[in-house]
């Protein structure tokens, strides 16, 4: 069961760092899209965001989606905010949906929640409805991810140890449910008797007096009484055998 527990928790980890990527790097115009050339003004709250480059094309399965190199933009605080710091580095995070294809070409960093204004020249190649969207950066999408699949990776694993203490503790209590079982009679010299004991042989007279063979029917009922304690012989075989010896 916890091997099954484990199974199950690592393919719900991968499904979640998936789904949560492919939603992340897909809300890329959530904060804003501005045709080429226009202007917009955008609200923003402090933090970090992606800056988008899109087309209305498709692309192939196997198709790579290069945006286009010039593109001019600008973006500067309004109403007394500071303007951002913009890097038109590539992240190199691409997305897309049957209408449009989009990709990386920069981030933004707002010190101050307030509202921007985003100035965008315009494309210096032809192309389809081509904009400038600001979205969630796609590197903090799968770090987001990361997270969400780490804490069902913690969370499946502590279930499945639960799992394993629960049939270890099962497996001891079992163990002890009878402790007035049997135990395994130990290990003796003394041979090993099958079906109903037949009396000692009574050793041969000697002109000893009677007071000098007494020790040895003693010592013959001591070895009677260990093999009735050790389950060899039952009560009613050592009675008889006893009555035979003080006879």
């Amino acid at each position: 069961m916890a091997k099954l527990v484990l199974i199950f928790g690592g393919v719900l980890a991968f499904a979640a760092l998936l789904v949560t990527a492919i939603a992340g790097i897909s809300d890329s115009d959530r904060y804003g899209r501005v045709r080429m050339p226009g202007e917009r003004a955008l609200p923003l709250d402090a933090g970090g965001y992606g800056i988008y480059y899109e087309e209305q094309v498709e692309t192939g399965e196997n198709d790579v989606f290069e945006p286009q190199d010039g593109i001019r933009l600008r973006v500067r605080g309004l109403g007394g905010a500071p303007d951002p710091k913009v890097d038109l580095g590539g992240l190199g995070s691409q997305v897309g949906t049957d209408n449009f294809t989009a990709e990386t070409i920069g981030s933004l960093e707002v010190k101050e929640t307030g509202r921007y204004g985003l100035v965008v020249g315009g494309p210096p190649q032809p192309a389809v409805e081509p904009a400038i969207t600001i979205g969630k950066k796609g590197s903090e999408a799968f770090v987001l991810g990361a997270k969400r699949a780490g804490y069902i990776v913690l969370a499946t694993g502590a279930l499945a140890g639960l799992f394993l203490l629960g049939r270890r503790l099962r497996g001891r209590g079992e163990a002890s449910a009878w402790p007035g079982a049997p135990m395994p009679a130990p290990l003796s010299r003394a041979p090993a008797v099958t079906g109903s004991v037949a009396a000692p042989v009574a050793p041969a007279p000697s002109p000893a007096p009677a007071a000098a063979q007494k020790p040895s029917d003693l010592e013959q009922l001591e070895r009677l009484s260990g093999l009735r304690r050790s389950g060899v012989i039952t009560d009613e075989e050592f009675e008889r055998v006893k009555r035979k010896l003080l006879s």
